[in-house]
């Protein structure tokens, strides 16, 4: 007959299954990696310690206490995330847990099948690929923009999510059903993460997600408020996707955000988009990758061979972590303004690329270009050159190049591009005049845009 353990024994057993951490100040258990605040410990262990024959007086009531001081409790200096890492690297407990997957060597036909059929344009796809390639290849290494996939409901985006789930391990990812998480005070549910994913992002409220999760896309190391703790920071290895079920706002210039177009009529609906025993078919099949039961198929293994080996420098994938290619969903979102009508930025980008009116040069002002493709002089149309892709030209000084024709007033001067920006950098007033000049001289005006507003605008 077994002996029963004492109070004592009880919770030096319940002591083996925690590491104390300095900084932030909290017990983490060894079986889930949940940290635990001193009063949450408490909670937990208080009546066993309580029954310990002759506790002294002041470890009643704070099992916290009691641990700290036993001389067997291990405790580290902090804590960190290294995917793939020890357990305890240079005094810092890892909070990374070992989703315990194994790669399969075979096609994954479901998975490419939904991707061709979710991403029907072949370059928002191979992006992609490759954006979640690099998260798999490169768990020590971040992807410096987020995924935005943009598309009615009901195709299977959030599958998506469901499926990296999987791959990483639950604990290595977190998946919000809303926006709201992102707004709290808190901000530990992006902590010890590989893979952050949020669904249904209210497109009114992107351009504020999208301010506020700048940190979280790009740099290293965050400030984490848990409720109970002080502040502390912590590595950052999340990676972001989210999912709107209807056309966002995005200017062209944040260079966080990727913007994928979702398909947008799920497969096997008929003409009235009801689902027909095809559409059944093929989303069972799909969910059946990932069964509720959390058991790893075969399908998911193929996933992550794919992934694991997926060529990076491919010329279809061209893949680079720190900027995201300019796509053609990220070009109509910038294109439409609140009130459904065209932008004066989409105006300017499309001139730019077809290089026509006054784009057709590598230097211009401001006036040639509204009064080309609409809009007034003002830093509504200088944003939106700027997104496009131009430049004003400045003096090493940091001044603006102006120039002065005919009898007119000095106007600033703009390049095409960065670069042509660069070559003119230190080039005299002459010397950029007369470039001026020489580009313009004899040269017809074009016609403005069609549809572009040229009518001035009054007070």
């Amino acid at each position: 007959m077994n002996k029963e353990l004492s109070p004592a024994e009880r919770f030096r057993m319940a002591l083996d299954g925690y590491v104390g951490c300095q900084s932030p100040y909290c017990f983490i258990r060894r079986a889930d990696k949940a940290m635990l605040a001193p009063h949450s410990f408490n909670m937990l262990h208080n009546r066993t310690v309580n029954a310990i024959v002759g506790l002294p007086a002041r470890y009643k009531d704070n099992a916290a206490k009691f641990a700290i001081a036993s001389p067997a409790f291990n405790v580290v200096e902090s804590i960190c995330y290294r995917p793939d890492g020890a357990p305890i690297i240079d005094g810092k407990f890892n909070m990374w847990t070992d989703p315990g997957i194994e790669a399969l060597a075979e096609k994954p036909e479901i998975f490419l099948r939904h991707m061709r059929y979710l991403i029907p344009n072949d370059a928002e796809r191979h992006l992609l690929l490759a954006w979640l390639a690099w998260i798999v290849q490169h768990p020590d290494q971040k992807v410096m923009f987020a995924i935005l996939i943009v598309g009615r409901g009901g195709t299977g985006k959030s599958w998506l999510g469901k499926v990296m789930q999987r791959l990483f391990g639950k604990d290595n990812v977190v998946m919000l059903e809303k926006e709201d998480a992102l707004k709290e005070i808190y901000n530990g549910f992006s902590e010890n993460k590989r893979f952050v994913f949020v669904h249904e992002t209210p497109a009114k409220q992107m351009a504020e997600i999208a301010d506020k999760l700048r940190g979280l896309i790009t740099e290293s190391e965050i400030q984490v408020r848990r409720m109970h703790m002080e502040r502390y920071p912590a590595d950052n290895f999340a990676n972001l996707m989210m999912i709107a079920n209807e056309q966002v706002e995005l200017k062209l210039t944040n260079r966080r955000w990727a913007i994928i177009s979702a398909n947008d009529d799920p497969v096997g609906v008929d003409d009235n988009g009801q689902p027909t025993p095809a559409h059944k078919a093929y989303y069972d099949r799909l969910w059946n990758v990932i069964p509720e039961d959390g058991s790893v198929t075969d399908e998911l293994r193929r996933i992550l061979h794919y992934l694991q080996t997926l060529p990076l420098d491919h010329p279809k994938v061209a893949f680079d972590r720190l900027v995201p290619p300019m796509t053609a969903t990220k070009k109509e979102a910038a294109s439409i303004g609140e009130d459904g009508e065209r932008t004066i930025a989409s105006f300017v980008l499309e001139a730019r690329e077809n290089r026509e009116g006054p784009f057709r040069f590598d230097l211009f002002t401001q006036e040639e270009v509204a009064e080309h493709c609409g809009g007034t002089v003002g830093h509504a149309l200088s944003d939106a050159m700027t997104e496009a892709g131009c430049r004003k030209l400045r003096y090493p000084n940091g001044g603006d190049v102006q120039l002065r024709l005919g009898t007119g007033k000095a106007r600033r001067l703009w390049a095409r591009s960065k670069t042509i920006a660069e070559r003119f950098a230190k080039a005299s007033a002459v010397k950029i005049s007369d470039a001026y000049k020489a580009e313009h001289k004899g040269v017809a005006k074009v016609p403005p845009m069609p549809g572009a507003d040229t009518s001035p605008d009054f007070e």
